[in-house]
């Protein structure tokens, strides 16, 4: 898993995983899910990217930072339900009501349109995951951190498990 960012786990309880949110183990029995923030850097065209790679495939996600500033991860390597799910948002998958308190839910009216760009890319084969790779490390070189993403509460909840 290829990033640009600063990353938070949901649930401060599993800090632990926190240092290997990019590791994908074998499958393991009773793994508890785990899910990360990602605070991620954008071009000047406010585009970023993140890839879940292997050395010869892999797929690309770039997205429009402007209409979806959050990145969230959900990993679960549990046997029998082994899943990654890589999620552009304009929040986080925390419910309406905590959305609310903490200041990041965003209404829209009814009819109200939203516009926003997505790219998926098949990567196939090592040149297009090496390319991939080097796209990433630009922008964590060059580019700047994603306005408007609201995440102090936890990173003061990582700094507390520190």
């Amino acid at each position: 898993f290829e990033m640009v960012h600063l990353v938070l786990q949901a649930d401060g309880e599993q800090a632990v995983e926190l240092a290997r949110w990019q590791d994908y183990d074998a499958a393991i029995p009773r793994y508890p899910e785990q899910v990360f923030f990602h605070h991620v850097h954008e071009n000047d065209e406010n585009m970023s990217e993140a890839a879940l790679v292997h050395s010869d495939f892999g797929l690309s996600v770039a997205w429009d930072t402007s209409a979806m500033p959050y990145l969230s991860q959900w990993k679960n390597v549990r046997q029998g339900l082994y899943v990654n799910g890589i999620e552009p948002a304009n929040c986080i998958p925390e419910g309406r009501n905590a959305a609310r308190r903490s200041g990041r839910l965003v209404m829209l009216e009814p009819g109200e349109p939203q516009t926003f760009q997505l790219r998926l890319t098949v990567l196939d084969g090592s040149e297009a995951v090496e390319a991939a790779k080097a796209r990433i490390a630009d922008l964590q070189a060059n580019g700047t951190p994603t306005e408007g993403v609201m995440l102090d509460d936890y990173a003061s909840q990582a700094r507390k498990g520190d």
